[in-house]
């Protein structure tokens, strides 16, 4: 773990409980004095603190040291999703948070599963462990969109990934939908005929989620 998040970090003093606790505590056997490394995931600092005392389920822990760093800003990468089951959104975000995408839109078309609901306040706990994983200091932004109409006012240029697109590695867009395994209705495809249309080189069939992970790989082509 390259750092513990703390919405409070940069603070004098912080208490850790919870996960971090278990984790820095009881995982790590981190001792009175030792310096834990905390983030906030909303500036640019690594806050060093040192533990002051540890409690049975608390541990406090005092502002020693603020360092500001220097981070390569992530590609304006947005990739769209095709709606599926949450569990399977909730499996792929510490990936394509790892790939550095920068936003995931979740959009209802069609032909997507269901009309599912997700839980953004687990999903973002899944995206500050990924962060504490890979040293990612910005949590990957998740945006629903209620339709391809909705997506398209927001992203009017985005490419479209579909059956018989060329090559989509060749592309310079920045914002690309994935549509679901069904793929896209005869009028989602109206809509979406003055956009760019790719495909993935692949002589196989692939689940939605591998085929939005493929897309998070261009990144860094």
């Amino acid at each position: 773990m390259r750092f513990v998040y703390h919405e409070k970090a940069g603070q004098s003093q912080i208490t850790l409980e919870g996960e971090a606790y278990t984790h820095t505590i009881k995982a790590r056997r981190a001792k009175v004095n030792e310096r834990v490394d905390v983030s906030n995931l909303s500036d640019a600092f690594m806050f060093s603190y040192s533990i002051s005392n540890i409690g049975r389920k608390d541990a406090q822990l005092e502002l020693v040291e603020k360092t500001p760093l220097i981070l390569p800003p992530l590609k304006e990468m947005v990739v769209g999703w095709a709606m599926v089951e949450p569990k399977i959104v909730e499996k792929t975000l510490p990936m394509l948070n790892e790939l550095g995408v920068k936003t995931l839109g979740l959009v209802r078309l069609d032909y997507s599963q269901g009309n599912f609901k997700y839980d953004s306040e687990r999903m973002k706990r899944i995206l500050i462990n990924s962060c504490q994983q890979c040293g990612r200091m910005e949590l990957m932004k998740i945006v629903e969109y209620k339709s391809l109409s909705h997506w398209l006012e927001t992203h009017p240029k985005s490419a479209w990934v579909n059956f018989g697109g060329g090559d989509v590695h060749q592309s310079d867009a920045s914002a690309f939908l994935v549509g679901p395994e069904g793929g896209f209705s005869q009028n989602e495809c109206n809509l979406l005929t003055n956009n760019p249309c790719w495909g993935i080189k692949s002589p196989f069939i692939l689940r939605s989620e591998s085929a939005v992970a493929s897309i998070s790989v261009k990144i860094f082509g």
